[in-house]
């Protein structure tokens, strides 16, 4: 706002002035091609001839050569009279519209203040622009013998741009339903329901991974619980494409059983906890939820996980908790386990 009003003063200081020096005005530096800027400059300065740099020569002794060069959100005027004096001043410009104007405003400012000579000098005895002379015509070439044109050479391919390396490291957590199948068929179904937290790592630059997960699961049924904890090995492969991807992984498990207190063998004792061990396998696709700055990303996983386990003592088989009326929880055997959840990869 303050350059805007200090350039309206300058315009109106410009209008009423009283006439003192009407020299032509040489406007060099491109000013000359700015019809929007003469158009201003003749209305504020109309007893003032425009003049382009190359009719300088026809004009007399007096007249002021004007000059501007842009600067950052600015533009510095240079007025250098017909005897040597240098006037300098920087005027702000907004970012879009009335350059000219604003321009043309404060020229006006300068060239009163020149003439009622109320300015002192940026500088005397500054030699006063030359115009660059017309260049002479170049000779005509003679014309060169035609030759056949040579085939285009091919374009050349724009080398890919090198990919990030992908996420080494993949850490899960997700809730999972696993179910019982097979004898006894009165305990096939649901057998438990728990969480599970795993983590990977992507081996060489393939799509190897190594990792384990760490599984806990309850269950209660007519008063008497059973829990499990299973860590569980496994190597796989990982393909992805794009937003999708997809793995398949396998291996060893252990899985700790937690019996209620309730719970006794035939003989009286309470219980024991022997682990169940075996094997399992999993496979599920994968869809790419969020990707952020240095390759992180978030992914929601289903997997299918199938396992054989059994309790490691004699005899071998699943785990059963029974009452008087007949068997109530299972661990073990054949399992089929859905696991949704989400994967983090770095």
């Amino acid at each position: 706002m303050v350059p805007l009003l200090w350039v309206a003063c300058a315009c109106s200081v410009a209008a009423v002035a009283p006439k003192a020096d009407a020299s032509p005005l040489v406007l060099g530096g491109g000013l000359a091609d700015d019809a929007a800027l003469r158009s201003e400059l003749a209305l504020r300065l109309p007893d003032h001839a425009l003049v382009s740099p190359e009719d300088r020569g026809a004009l007399p002794s007096g007249f002021l050569w004007i000059e501007a060069a842009p600067r950052e959100g600015a533009l510095e005027l240079q007025v250098i009279t017909s005897d040597g004096r240098l006037y300098r001043r920087t005027v702000p410009l907004p970012a879009q519209g009335d350059a000219a104007r604003i321009t043309a405003g404060a020229v006006a400012n300068l060239v009163d203040g020149i003439a009622q000579r109320t300015l002192t000098p940026d500088a005397v005895d500054v030699a006063v622009p030359e115009p660059e002379p017309e260049p002479e015509p170049e000779p005509e070439p003679e014309p060169e013998p035609e030759r056949p044109e040579p085939e285009p050479e091919p374009e050349p391919r724009p080398e890919p741009e090198a990919e990030p390396e992908p996420p080494r490291t993949f850490v899960s957590l997700g809730g999972t339903l696993p179910l019982g199948l097979g004898a006894p068929s009165s305990l096939a179904g649901l057998v438990g329901g728990g969480v599970s937290l795993g983590a990977s790592r992507r081996v060489g630059a393939g799509g190897t991974m190594i990792g384990g997960r760490v599984r806990g699961l309850g269950r209660v049924a007519s008063g008497l619980s059973l829990a499990r904890v299973q860590l569980w090995l496994h190597v796989g492969q990982l393909w992805t494409w794009d937003r999708w991807s997809a793995g398949a992984r396998a291996g060893p498990l252990v899985e700790a059983l937690v019996f209620d207190d309730t719970i006794r063998e035939a003989s009286g004792r309470r219980r024991a906890g022997v682990p169940l061990v075996g094997l399992a396998a999993a496979a599920g696709p994968r869809w790419r939820a969020w990707r952020g700055r240095g390759g992180a990303s978030l992914w929601l996983a289903l997997d299918i996980e199938a396992s054989v386990s059994a309790e490691a003592r004699r005899p071998v088989g699943i785990v059963q908790v029974r009452d008087a009326n007949g068997p109530l929880l299972r661990a073990g055997g054949l399992e089929v386990a859905p696991t949704l959840g989400l994967q983090l990869r770095i």
